[in-house]
């Protein structure tokens, strides 16, 4: 055993492991771990054929909590979520998904708009069909699912607070989605670990700080070291024994354009940059993440050429309205298909829902853009009234995956990059950034997972 290992109980040895900024104590099997020290590289991986589905961020709302008013329009508004749509969105995904052949059902979290029980309870219902129908399902919490201030009734111009649900409860409420069948569950948020088919292994992490919501939800995301220690230990264990490990977590473990943790901080996990280096090192390669509402896959390689696959997926209730389907096969080929949501039972006003979500999404989100740009006190009202749609587009464009640019685009983004003004330049980079496509593709590509660790 190394400097840092030593056995500390019969059957059992204790590991320090630093993580960043976290130093972590874990057990672990002491059979396991002679194994682990004798046995860690070169061995042939073995790859169970199987096929998944991954949609997140489905932010469901019973409806029987209020659809109409001015106090929910201006929720709707402002969020730019189909809110009042999110029951028949979720009807028509769950008949897509049912005539789909995926084994696995995988969500990564925000599984509720904001944690109101009636809607955990409602949203359970509806994942049962999928179980009934032959498939597995496993959630994990998302920043809006659970101890959310936020949890509201509607009614005219008046908001009421409802009940939301505490940990706990969400594990008792989706029991049957991951948390009942767990083959080991973290002691310290709600995290587990599951096997669906023999071989494979899915870590689902609880990266969410809901136990600091105070007034309002808390965004960001983070592991506590304790967490650190436990995912370390199953991902040791998975090493040892030749495991395949998929990863689900709300949060994205990489930022998927330059400067996106500078943007958007509370949308990339702290430390990210060590914990993306753990998962890669033990060969957990692929992780299925969701929160920012964009079909956006990137992948992080590192100096001794482990890397990391962040698959972030949209929202179905965010235009483009997707979803994934995700294929393995024994040699380690690893094939991502994406959907989209084509129709719904819901007045949409004689358009196809593609273009209804399309322009309820564009209606308004200049102004939108415009006033989170002056928020910063960094850019003046002028010109955040000048480049706000401009960014609008290079959001949607995001939304969308596999972003293009059309030479408009690239010609204003040079404009604005060779400007005598500092702001104007700094957008011009934000803009370029955002435009940028990091490898691989979005939508649809194929991974070869490494045949040895």
């Amino acid at each position: 055993m190394d400097k840092n290992e030593r056995m500390v109980c019969t059957g059992y040895t204790e590991r320090t492991v630093k993580i960043g900024k976290y130093i972590c104590i874990c057990l672990i099997p002491l059979c396991t771990a002679l194994f682990i020290v004798g046995c860690t590289s070169g061995r042939t991986r073995i790859f169970p054929t199987v096929s998944l589905c991954v949609f997140t961020d489905p932010h469901y709302y019973d409806p029987s909590l209020g659809t109409t008013g001015s106090a929910f329009d201006d929720y709707v508004k402002q969020s730019k979520r189909l809110t009042a749509e999110s029951e028949a969105i979720l009807e028509s995904l769950f008949d897509l998904l049912l005539s789909e052949a995926p084994e696995i059902v995988l969500v990564p979290g925000d599984l509720t708009k904001d944690g109101e029980r009636a809607s955990h309870l409602r949203f359970a219902e509806y994942l049962g069909q999928l179980e009934a129908a032959g498939k597995k399902v496993y959630v994990v919490p998302g920043n809006h699912d659970i101890n959310n201030p936020h949890a509201l009734q509607y009614s005219g111009d008046t908001t009421f607070s409802v009940a939301s649900i505490s940990p706990d409860e969400f594990a008792a409420i989706y029991s049957d989605y991951g948390y009942g069948e767990a083959l080991d569950r973290d002691l310290f948020s709600l995290s587990y670990l599951a096997e669906p088919v023999d071989g494979l292994w899915i870590l689902a992490m609880d990266s969410c700080l809901y136990r600091d919501n105070t007034d309002h939800p808390v965004t960001g995301g983070r592991f506590s070291a304790e967490t650190v220690g436990w995912l370390t230990a199953k991902l040791e264990e998975g090493l040892a024994l030749n495991k395949i490990v998929f990863g689900i977590m709300h949060h994205s473990t990489c930022e998927h354009f330059i400067g996106q943790k500078f943007y958007f901080p509370d949308y990339v996990l702290d430390d990210s940059a060590s914990i993306a280096r753990l998962f890669a090192q033990y060969g957990m390669n692929v992780i299925f993440t969701g929160h920012f509402h964009a079909q956006d896959a990137v992948k992080k390689t590192f100096a001794d050429g482990s890397f990391i696959l962040d698959i972030e997926t949209g929202s179905p209730i965010t235009y483009p309205c997707p979803y994934r389907i995700v294929s393995l096969d024994s040699s380690g080929k690893l094939t991502i298909a994406s959907r989209r949501i084509s129709s719904i039972a819901y007045d949409t006003g004689g358009k196809p829902f593609q273009q209804y979500a399309r322009d309820f999404l564009e209606d308004g989100l200049d102004e939108i853009m415009a006033s989170k740009l002056e928020e910063s006190n960094l850019i003046p009202h002028d010109i955040a009234q000048e480049v706000a749609p401009y960014m609008a587009s290079a959001m949607i464009a995001h939304y969308e995956g596999d972003e293009s640019p059309s030479s408009e685009t690239l010609e204003l983004i040079r404009q604005l990059e060779e400007s005598d003004s500092f702001t104007r330049r700094m957008i011009g980079t934000g803009l370029h950034n955002i435009w940028t496509d990091p490898e691989p593709e979005d939508n649809a590509f194929v991974l070869y997972l490494p045949k040895s660790l």
